[in-house]
């Protein structure tokens, strides 16, 4: 797989989390959408942590 398609793969995967993010937000109340925020939050920071993801982000800044 090439890093463009791996860069596109993960900003898709972003912005799905940001949707369902809105919508707990907009539907659920805030204590389901900080649950959903916290494992969003914990699944970047493991996804952070691979060397190939952290070029990712300085590309992405």
């Amino acid at each position: 797989m090439s890093f463009h398609h791996f860069r596109i793969r993960f900003i898709r995967l972003l912005l799905r989390h940001i949707v369902i993010l809105v919508e707990a937000l907009s539907y659920e109340g805030t204590t389901r959408a900080r649950g959903y925020w916290n494992h969003f939050m914990s699944v970047l920071s493991v996804t952070y942590r691979k060397p190939r993801t952290t070029s990712l982000f300085l590309h992405l800044t």
